[in-house]
């Protein structure tokens, strides 16, 4: 039983599956920050460091938390990804004293290296759902690193933040509610809930497209999660505020117009879907050759509309500062695996745009690899500083090119250096973070294991 077992999960698709997601995991790993310059990740990253070293819930920083009760500071996030990275934490805290004070560079770094794994496991699940909307492995193969490589989904794969597991969540969440899994389809959603909050909003539309497509027996088997999800969060935030309403947020809402965030999200140089994941322009072809009538057609198209207008209207539409349309990932990486049948259906004909298009989005956010985005704060003299009239300061894809020879410039003559208030104008990899940290020692070794 055991030998049949393993010659079923040890086919070759299989073992091409495992490649392209150890091949991206590792890319994703050499590319990675080593450290957690966004605000968002610091706070996520307080909160697991609240909940190993003090066994309690506030992150106490006035800077990043939101007030709560007992005049403490909470995170505004949710709990998900607070919770897995506790266990790199928890590997890491054993070696961490022998650092010294660079011990929470270490923790900080072990966190963040959760991304390249995370990263693989999107791969795979894109893959996965490609697959199971009926295109060949090529296809799939395809348009799996395409949307990993060829949109703004690239930063967010090596950076400590949401997007990326948010975005495995619900690509796991469609693929299983498609395999008649509705048990690990509401698990998998209720996950990604656990993690952003706003994918509550996702479960009407999953319930009753299971319950059309599969039956009420179906559905409710898929609310259970969902409703333990449901609970979790209603908990935490009476825990934080006092308020099982308070998601964090209490200064925000859905209150852009919805035309006006719409212009923003298509149009904006900062935020444009158009600019930052040129690929969209297929996409319409892509969910209709599902079939309307089709599960998958209202699954995909309907998480993508629900997600574009919760994004459109919220108080913050850009995102703040992020590397495009990020409040968009969770409802556009799922939609956009519909491009991989379209192609597989014309393959000689419709791979050439495709490929084109995946193309001209890594151009895009390939400087990303190289310079942080927030980079863009601190340069000056060549009108890199950017403040598009949107509400927050957001980075733009040209200022980002501009930035690239200033960081190599930077990062070769002071390479060395322990310019901490300096650390955005080196390049943004982890082996120039331990240059810094341990010396040419420690940059020579971090060659090695690159």
């Amino acid at each position: 039983m055991a030998a049949e077992s393993r010659a079923r999960w040890m086919t070759p698709e299989t073992r091409l599956v495992a490649l392209i997601a150890v091949v991206v995991a590792i890319l994703a790993f050499f590319f990675s920050p080593g450290g957690i310059q966004n605000s968002d990740g610091r706070t996520v990253f307080l909160l697991t460091e609240s909940i190993v070293e003090r066994g309690e819930l506030n992150v106490d920083d006035e800077q990043l938390g939101t007030p709560g009760v007992g005049g403490r500071y909470f995170s505004r996030f949710g709990l998900g990804l607070s919770l897995l990275s506790v266990v790199p934490y928890l590997i890491a805290l054993p070696v961490a004293d022998t650092f010294g004070t660079d011990s929470k560079f270490l923790l900080q770094a072990s966190a963040g290296f959760l991304m390249p794994l995370i990263a693989g496991a999107l791969t795979a699940a894109l893959y996965a759902l490609g697959r199971r909307l009926g295109a060949k492995p090529r296809a799939s193969a395809l348009v799996s690193l395409g949307i990993i490589g060829g949109t703004f989904m690239l930063p967010y794969v090596r950076d400590f933040s949401t997007e990326a597991i948010s975005a495995l969540c619900v690509v796991v969440a469609v693929e299983r509610s498609l395999a008649k899994s509705p048990v690990m389809s509401g698990v998998s959603l209720g996950a990604a809930a656990l993690v952003r909050p706003q994918s509550i909003l996702l479960f009407p539309l999953f319930l009753l497209s299971e319950w059309k497509a599969d039956g009420f027996r179906s559905a409710l088997r898929q609310s259970v999660p969902l409703l333990i999800s449901v609970g979790i969060n209603i908990w935490y935030n009476f825990v934080r505020f006092a308020d099982i309403g308070n998601f964090g947020y209490p200064d925000a809402g859905f209150t852009t117009p919805l035309l006006r965030g719409t212009v923003g999200l298509l149009f904006h140089p900062s935020t444009s879907l158009l600019l930052f994941a040129p690929v969209v322009l297929l996409l319409p072809f892509g969910l209709l050759a599902l079939g309307w009538k089709s599960k998958s057609f209202w699954l995909l198209s309907g998480t993508l509309l629900i997600t574009f207008v919760m994004a459109a209207t919220w108080t913050w539409w850009s995102g703040g500062w992020g590397w495009g349309p990020r409040l968009l990932l969770p409802g556009l990486i799922p939609a956009l695996v519909s491009l991989a049948p379209w192609a597989d259906h014309g393959w000689r004909r419709r791979r050439t745009p495709l490929i084109a298009l995946f193309v001209v989005g890594f151009v895009v956010s390939a400087p990303t690899l190289i310079a942080s985005t927030r980079a863009q704060q601190v340069f000056d003299g060549g009108g890199v500083v950017v403040q598009p009239e949107i509400g927050m300061r957001n980075p733009i894809p040209w200022e980002q090119h501009r930035l690239v020879p200033a960081v190599v410039s930077f990062t070769r003559t002071h390479l060395y250096e322990r310019l901490d208030d300096h650390s955005l104008r080196y390049i943004d990899t982890w082996q120039f973070v331990v240059a810094r940290v341990l010396g040419r020692g420690g940059f020579l070794a971090s060659l090695v294991v690159s």
